[in-house]
C-alpha cells in the first residue's frame, strides 16, 4: 500500500523537490524486517500528497531572488511547517538563506510578522544578515530592517542603527521595523522593547550559530529563552548541535519547544528509538551532507537518520 502511494508520488511529482524528501523519509523510517512504519512518516507522506499545500509553499518561497537549493527548501518547509526546530546544518549550507526565506513565507500568509534575529557579537554579522534579507527580497527597498548597537554607529548600506533605548526616535523605528538584528549581549537590555507575539502578530526569533550561546553565561542565555518562549516561530540555526556534550541539545530543545522540563528518558535502552520519538521532531534532518551505506564499527549498515543523529549527538548507532 505505502509502496504504491510512494511509486505514484514520485511518477506525478518526481521533478519536485518533495519527492526526494519522500525518499527520505522512506529510508528514514522504514523497517525492512518488521516492515512497519510509525504514524509520523505516514503523516509527513500524506502532507507531502497534498499538492495545494505544497504548491502554495513553492509559490510563496518564490519571491525569494536568489536561487533555493533542496536541502535550504527542506529547511524553509520545516520552519514554516513545524514552526519550532533546531535546523544543524554545516557551515555554508544555506541555514541563513533558509530562515529569511521561511520569513517571507510566513508573511506571504497576510500575516503581520516581526522577525527578531539574534546573533553572536562578530565583526559585520549583523551588518551581514540585513544584506542578506536585502539580498533574498524581489523588493529589496520595501524591507524594513534595523540594527540594535551598543554605540552610535553608521551602516555600510543605509540599515538605520539605534543605540539609545531612550530615544523616542529609535523606538519609533524599532516598532515599525520588521526585522531586528541584535547580539546576545544587548537582548537583557532590550528585551522589554523588543517584538512580542500578540493577536495581530505573529513573533519568529532566529538564535544565529545556537551553540555560542551554550557557551554563555546561563542568565544571559535564560533571557534569550524567556524573551522567544511565546515567539510562534523559532529557528535555532547551528552548525554544532552539541559542541560539549548531550545536555547542549536538552538546552537547545527546551528553547524551540518552551518546555522547561523537556528531558531525554532515561529508561530506554534502544538509543535510536529515543532520538527518533524524544529528539528527532525538534530537527531539520540535513540529507545532502549524509553519505549513503555508511557503516557502524561492526559493519553493520546505517541509514542517513540514524548516522546522522548517534553521531552528531554522541549516541552509537544500535
Amino acid at each position: 500500500m505505502l509502496e504504491e502511494r510512494l511509486r505514484l508520488l514520485l511518477q506525478e511529482f518526481g521533478r519536485v523537490p518533495e519527492a526526494q524528501e519522500v525518499r527520505d523519509v522512506y529510508s528514514v523510517y522504514y523497517d525492512p524486517a518488521s516492515k512497519q512504519i510509525p504514524d509520523e512518516a505516514l503523516e509527513v507522506i500524506a502532507l507531502l500528497e497534498d499538492s495545494s499545500f505544497r504548491a502554495s509553499l513553492e509559490e510563496k518561497i518564490e519571491t525569494i531572488e536568489s536561487p533555493i537549493t533542496y536541502e535550504q527548501r527542506k529547511a524553509t518547509f520545516e520552519i514554516y511547517d513545524k514552526k519550532r526546530v533546531i535546523v544543524p546544518y554545516g557551515t555554508g549550507t544555506g541555514k541563513t538563506h533558509s530562515a529569511i526565506a521561511a520569513s517571507y513565507a510566513i508573511r506571504q500568509d497576510g500575516h503581520d510578522l516581526k522577525t527578531v534575529i539574534i546573533s553572536p557579537k562578530a565583526n559585520n554579522l549583523k551588518q551581514q544578515w540585513a544584506s542578506r534579507i536585502r539580498k533574498y527580497s524581489r523588493n529589496p527597498e520595501n524591507e524594513k530592517i534595523c540594527i540594535i548597537n551598543n554605540e552610535k554607529e553608521e551602516s555600510s548600506d543605509g540599515t538605520p542603527v539605534i543605540w539609545d533605548e531612550k530615544d523616542e526616535a529609535s523606538l519609533e523605528i524599532l516598532r515599525n521595523s520588521d526585522y531586528v538584528i541584535i547580539n546576545y549581549h544587548m537582548v537583557p537590555k532590550w528585551k522589554h522593547l523588543l517584538p512580542k507575539q500578540s493577536n495581530g502578530t505573529k513573533a519568529f526569533g532566529i538564535i544565529d550559530e545556537g551553540h555560542n550561546l551554550l557557551d554563555e553565561n546561563r542568565m544571559l542565555a535564560g533571557s534569550i529563552k524567556g524573551l522567544v518562549k511565546d515567539y510562534e516561530y523559532i529557528a535555532w540555526l547551528t552548525a554544532t548541535p552539541m559542541p560539549n556534550s548531550i545536555s547542549d541539545v536538552v538546552y537547545a530543545i527546551k528553547v524551540v519547544s518552551g518546555d522547561d522540563d523537556f528531558k531525554i528518558p532515561g529508561t530506554v535502552k534502544n538509543r535510536t528509538q529515543v532520538v527518533r520519538n524524544h529528539l528527532w521532531p525538534y530537527f531539520v534532518l540535513p540529507v545532502a551532507s549524509i553519505e549513503d551505506n555508511l557503516k557502524t564499527n561492526d559493519g553493520k549498515k546505517v541509514t542517513k537518520y540514524e548516522h546522522f543523529i548517534p553521531v552528531d549527538l554522541g549516541f552509537a548507532a544500535n
